[in-house]
């Protein structure tokens, strides 16, 4: 039997050069008791984990669910519905919890078809409504192909086979994965039938067979792969009622074998026709087909239920009261609770994007919502918060835990503004800081801790209540604005800001411009502004002036500064930009007339005329003086330096005066601290900070960068500190380890690190597997795919940290890389390779001649395979001594050669088809998947190989020449 199901499983038999997709959908949309295809306008007979369109509910038709607003899958143009029964855990004492689902569910688009087809395999028909697999069903019936269909993979065990028609028997490390595979032939004419099933027929066989007679249209067939966390169960397994199988669906079958599978359609028939026709690639990668739109891996949607009835947590019994029946008969689906009541239904279930609903949405009792109101404070909205401007000035204690813990702390303190935040921090003040933003509701979707049914806030946001109707008011480093309050106008929001730190927010006045350089063509008078805000220079740079403005503008000029200033009757300075710190002053603040012309004004006591070029433009980055880009450091507080003379930080470090280039030359130091003092000198060091450094305010670390003022490099005896940034589910315990980013991965169909490795679906565990291979740089992808190598290939780059949040199979609390992303972990023990400087290497023998097509009717370009140790050099080696006069790497490393030329088949591609890292070195270049990294021996070599030839030919003709006439002589000696 076993034989039997393994080989009429779908995935199995597919052949890896047959072209497929797979969908994510990174999470539920709806996890609850609705089936519109099975049971239309009511509550369904069992729970349902439901991904796809928005709009999916308890009666959808196919323009209702093509109005959804959003989708939980990938595919902005697919607002399908796909659902699967819920898995929960039975304990000893029959009541049951529900099993969370890692990552959503994966959809995979294989368009099957055979020879024997009447039909092309098309799109699905739109409004198609699909049930396969029979939720009754306690017995496997191994003729069936519905039931061939249905499997259960158990990832990570170490027995075979992993895949069965039921549930395992065994704990499965990397993860519980059930599989439905979905009818591809269509009679033709029904959207749906009776039974849901009817309208649609298998092909004979298995996937790759033809369409029966009855049903000879062929579609685009789906398989499903959702995935349980089950191994989190692991300990807990005595504790079941069935310690040896402890899961059971949701319609009560602890066998697996009533497993089953929905699909209701909701797709652009068009763009998933042309993706059919057009996307051809095997890899299974989804944004390798560009006919479809994608949301970002990080998007969500969501939607409030449309029935009241608790579905998660710990329950006494099933939801909808099934039975847990062993068979081998099939279930009665009746409900077996005394005095079964269907629960009510909801009126206005809403979608949504974020973590949290729409106020005032309907949820269940044991849900979160926002508190909309208490005593005299209404919700706003969420709002964005750093630790390093809090948006709020004042931490305050909010024991309970609560919102209204948080809302009587800010009331007892008299503020008009409160915010809720990280599940209960509570934050108060008159005014709001301009840094903060209204980021909406979804944002600040944590539960408070006090209060599991309330929202408080967010990481980095929170929940922002005004009181008595308030107004709430920004607030900028210059200007402190007072709450305003109103009992006539409902709470919102306004914003007030002040001049930005290069310009005003009007042209100066004609009376300000008396005296000031208006005829220079290379620079526009600006306004007047605030010098030595917290003793620093607004402008880094002084320069040499003959004390006059005119002077002082060449001078600029000559430097190459967009931004000019003079002060105190002449004094010069430039730079790339104006300090934030600086504000306009009033024009009358710049009268002192220049030193040696007195018709010109040269700024006054702390205080700059400002000019700005008008052919090189300032400076715009970063928005905040702190707000560096960094993947892997974040701004901590300023602290002091040079107490008793010792620095806070010992090591200094060659930068370019700038906090990114200070952050960049901290990281190659291995620095576990970074900071910048005195306008951009650059201190690290690897023990920490000096016990002797103490807080200070962050007003005394407000010196601009020399090279980009808009950020502050600490101050006179003043550190700006950075620290390591950490980002939730990174690994930052491993010492031998250090987390570095998010990078690409199969670029150009390329592994961004050459060599897989086995994994139990952990970070420390792939982390383990490199140590062991001795690798320099560690990666994981998709779930917790291991790879290594000693360096990452050129070709990857680095991206958002969003794109590497698919958490780890079998550590839900660790994220795994995503889909076509990397978590890149570099080693501390192990050195990463840093040559060759260019990836496709020459060598005084072989030289780079371009990316050739191999395999060409499956004949090898180059028909000799070399044994090498999976670099460049190494197979040009291998040609060297094999005395070949063609050689190519292809596929991460091998080497392939020829004796008489390259095959007149092969042909020239594009140069990113050769971009797979090489095994042995990722920095070189080692093929790609049918291509060839081609190499031709360099000139000097031929041009050495010509002149021996010739030499050879010479002196051939000079011996002949000469044999030649020693036999005339002989004859005439003879005679």
């Amino acid at each position: 039997m076993r034989t039997s199901f393994l080989a009429a499983s779908g995935l199995l038999l597919a052949s890896t050069a047959q072209a497929f997709w797979r969908l994510p959908c990174a999470q539920p949309v709806i996890v609850e008791r609705a089936d519109p295809i099975v049971s239309p306008g009511k509550v369904s007979g069992h729970v349902h984990t439901i991904s796809g369109g928005s709009n999916v509910g308890l009666t959808d038709t196919f323009a209702e669910m093509q109005a959804s607003d959003c989708t939980s899958c990938l595919v902005k143009q697919d607002l399908s519905a796909y659902w699967t029964p819920a898995l929960y855990f039975q304990w000893a004492n029959g009541s049951f919890s529900l099993v969370d689902q890692v990552g959503g569910g994966l959809i995979y688009y294989l368009p099957r078809n055979n020879t024997l087809d009447t039909t092309p395999v098309l799109a699905f028909p739109d409004g198609l409504r699909v049930l396969t697999g029979n939720p009754f069903l306690r017995s496997y019936n191994e003729s069936s192909l519905q039931a061939q269909a249905i499997g259960w993979n158990c990832l990570g065990q170490a027995s075979n086979p992993t895949r069965n028609p039921f549930l395992p028997p065994n704990d499965c490390p990397d993860g519980l994965r059930g599989e439905v595979r979905f009818p591809s032939c269509w009679n033709g004419v029904d959207l749906d039938s009776s039974d849901h099933f009817s309208h649609m027929a298998y092909p004979y066989e298995n996937e790759d067979g033809p369409c029966p007679d009855t049903h000879p249209v062929r579609l685009v067939t789906l398989f499903y792969e959702m995935m349980w966390s089950v191994n989190p169960w692991v300990d807990l397994r005595s504790q079941g009622l069935n310690t040896t199988q402890p899961f059971v669906l949701a319609m009560g079958d602890p066998t697996g074998y009533g497993y089953h599978g929905d699909f209701l359609d909701g797709w652009n028939k068009t763009v998933l026709q042309e993706a059919i026709d057009t996307c051809t690639s095997d890899s299974g990668v989804i944004e390798y087909c560009e006919v479809f739109d994608l949301y970002d891996s990080d998007h969500t949607c969501h939607k409030t239920p449309d029935v009241d009835e608790i579905v998660d947590g710990t329950l006494d019994t099933l939801p909808g009261c099934n039975p847990v029946t062993w068979g081998p008969e099939t279930a009665n689906p009746a409900p077996v609770c005394p005095n079964y009541v269907a629960p009510s239904l909801f009126t206005s279930p809403v979608a949504y994007t974020g973590e949290a609903p729409p106020p005032g949405s309907e949820v269940l009792s044991n849900a979160p919502s926002v508190v909309e109101s208490y005593e005299d404070w209404n919700y706003v909205s969420c709002y964005s918060d750093a630790a390093s401007v809090r948006a709020l000035p004042n931490g305050l204690t909010n024991s309970p835990g609560t919102v209204e813990g948080c809302l009587d702390a800010c009331a007892s303190k008299g503020y008009a503004l409160c915010g809720i935040e990280y599940y209960g921090e509570c934050w108060g003040g008159n005014t709001l800081a301009s840094t903060s933003t209204d980021i909406g509701y979804g944002q600040c979707g944590y539960a408070c801790k006090g209060n599991g049914t309330q929202y408080c806030g967010g990481s980095n946001a929170f929940d922002l209540y005004t009181r008595n109707s308030t107004t709430v008011v920004t607030s900028s480093s210059t200007t402190s604005t007072q709450v305003s309050t109103s009992t006539s106008v409902a709470a919102s929001v306004t914003t007030t800001t002040t001049a930005t730190s290069t310009s005003s927010s009007a042209s100066p006045s004609s009376t300000a411009l008396v005296g000031k350089v208006t005829t220079n063509p290379a620079w526009t008078y600006s306004n007047c502004m605030a010098d030595l805000v917290n003793s620093a220079r607004s402008l880094p740079y002084t320069l040499t002036n003959d004390g006059t403005a005119s002077g002082c503008l060449d001078e600029c000029a000559a430097a190459g500064y967009a931004v000019c200033g003079l002060s105190y009757h002449g004094e010069c300075y430039g730079g790339a930009a104006l300090s934030s710190a600086s504000t306009v002053l009033a024009a009358s603040k710049c009268a002192m007339t220049c030193t040696n012309d007195a018709s010109e004004t040269c700024g006054g006591s702390a205080a700059l005329d400002v000019y700005l070029s008008t052919t090189v433009a300032p400076l715009t980055y970063p928005s905040s003086p702190n707000g560096a880009v960094s993947t892997k450091w974040e701004y901590d507080a300023c602290y002091s330096d040079l107490v008793g003379g010792a620095r806070s930080l010992p090591l200094g470090l060659t930068s370019n005066s700038t906090v990114d280039g200070c952050l960049a030359a901290c990281t190659n130091a291995n620095a576990t601290v970074c900071g910048l003092s005195y306008y951009g000198e650059c201190w690290a060091s690897t023990d920490g900070l000096a016990s002797s450094s103490s807080l200070l305010n962050d007003t005394s670390c407000s010196y601009p960068c020399k090279n980009n003022p808009l950020e502050w490099c600490g101050g006179s005896a003043a550190l700006s500190v950075y620290v390591p940034k950490t980002i939730a589910g990174k690994v930052y315990t491993n010492s031998r380890w250090s987390y570095d980013t998010c990078m690409s991965d199969l670029v150009n169909g390329g592994r961004s690190l050459p060599n897989t490795l086995s994994n139990d679906g952990t970070v420390d565990g792939c982390l383990a597997a490199c140590d062991a291979a001795g690798y320099a740089v560690c990666g994981l992808s998709y779930y917790g795919e291991c790879y290594g190598g000693s360096a990452i290939s050129r070709a990857s780059t680095e991206v958002d940290a969003s794109k590497c949040d698919f958490k780890c199979t079998n550590a839900p609390t660790e994220t795994c890389g995503g889909s076509g992303t990397l978590d890149v972990y570099i080693s501390t023990v192990v050195p990463s390779v840093t040559t060759p400087a260019t990836s496709n290497v020459n060598t005084s023998d072989w030289t780079f001649s371009g990316c050739q097509s191999d395999l060409v009717n499956n004949v090898r370009s180059l028909p000799t395979g070399l044994s090498t140790n999976g670099t460049v050099e190494g197979c040009l080696a291998a040609c060297t001594e094999a005395g070949s006069v063609a050689c190519g790497l292809s596929y991460y490393g091998e080497c392939w050669s020829s004796t008489t030329g390259i095959s007149n088949a092969s042909t020239v591609l594009p140069a990113t088809s050769c971009e797979y890292a090489c095994k042995g070195n990722p920095l070189e270049w080692c093929g790609g998947s049918s291509a060839l990294s081609y190499y031709v021996p360099s000139a000097s070599v031929v041009l050495e190989e010509e002149l021996a030839s010739r030499l050879k030919a010479r002196f051939t003709s000079r011996l002949r020449e000469a044999i030649a006439s020693r036999h005339v002589r002989m004859r005439r000696h003879r005679k």
